[in-house]
């Protein structure tokens, strides 16, 4: 996508435009999908619904002010980063704006030492590792160097689409199975 965009990368807005009005066809033909396969019950009544008369309780739950507050926290973390090209002066990167939730949830204490404990660190630090190699390997210019490389090679031998193809999946593999896969697709 970015390609056809003769090299202007796609922002955040640009990328909700087209995604979110696709997500909500796709959600609807998925729908009706299972409504055409499964056999569902006659009444009007959603399964939420139902469970929650079975639990004794006829009205809706209005949100607490803890699910208000992590609600507007969420939305606007997600708001910073479809606003990240206009912030990225003072913000840095859109990495650094996933701190943001991380410091106020601790902070305010909505999660505690005992959550901070059971995270998964050994997933948070390849990711952000994979992160930090991948930017690496992008800003030291290695990346470009590869890639003038294996064009000269191609223009070199005549090599078909379908064989370059060939040559860039092995590659892929190669490189995946040493380092992860975030760096993979970052590169």
């Amino acid at each position: 996508i970015e390609y056809a965009t003769a090299g202007h990368p796609i922002g955040w807005i640009q990328w909700f435009t087209v995604s979110i009005p696709l997500c909500f066809v796709l959600d609807a033909i998925i729908w009706l999908w299972l409504i055409y396969c499964f056999d569902l019950p006659a009444s009007a009544e959603s399964a939420a619904v139902a469970h929650a008369i079975d639990r004794g309780k006829t009205e809706l739950e209005s949100f607490s002010v803890l699910q208000n507050f992590i609600m507007s926290v969420s939305i606007g973390v997600v708001g910073l980063w479809c606003a990240s090209g206009s912030t990225e002066h003072f913000t840095g990167q859109m990495g650094v704006l996933g701190i943001v939730p991380f410091v106020i949830f601790f902070g305010s204490g909505v999660l505690s030492k005992e959550d901070l404990n059971n995270f998964l660190w050994s997933v948070v630090l390849l990711a952000m590792g994979g992160l930090l190699l991948g930017e690496a390997v992008k800003t030291s210019g290695l990346l470009d160097v590869i890639a003038e490389k294996i064009a000269s090679f191609i223009e070199a031998n005549d090599l078909s689409l379908w064989v370059a193809l060939v040559i860039f999946d092995a590659m892929i593999l190669f490189c995946t199975t040493f380092v992860s896969h975030t760096v993979g697709a970052i590169v």
